[in-house]
């Protein structure tokens, strides 16, 4: 299934919700996932980025990179060192084994900043992702 192909909406605006506290918009679920989906190239400016939201929207990442995808960021310097080390890491193509002896206290890291931290090590080294 194509961009053409799916029921878009005009906008997603996050910053309106349904009921108190409920956002109007699962911009996961409703924008990104399906969009990663169906594109190959993803260029993308953010005043920051957290590993965290690869792994949020993994779903998306894996059509995104089987298709041979390739993503260009330009994010803020607002990143954790464990994101900075993980794109250091991935430049230099050392695998998910180097990481995790290289990073410390990685067993008392959440689950999924874990996955996070590890697939945008991996899309980095296998060139789905470039990030400035």
């Amino acid at each position: 299934m194509g961009l053409k192909d799916f029921n878009w909406e005009y906008s997603y605006k996050t910053s309106q919700v349904r009921a108190p506290g409920e956002p109007a918009v699962d911009i996961l679920r409703e924008f990104y996932v399906p969009l990663l989906q169906r594109i190959v190239r993803y260029d993308r400016v953010a005043g920051f980025f957290r590993s965290s939201s690869l792994a949020l929207a993994s779903r998306g990442m894996t059509s995104f990179v089987n298709r041979d995808g390739k993503m260009r960021l330009i994010a803020g310097v607002d990143m954790t060192p464990k994101d900075v080390q993980a794109i250091i890491n991935g430049q230099h193509a050392i695998l998910e084994s180097h990481l995790e002896q290289e990073l410390t206290g990685k067993e008392q890291w959440p689950e999924e900043a874990e996955r996070g931290v590890e697939l945008l090590s991996w899309m980095v080294a296998h060139g789905h992702l470039e990030i400035k």
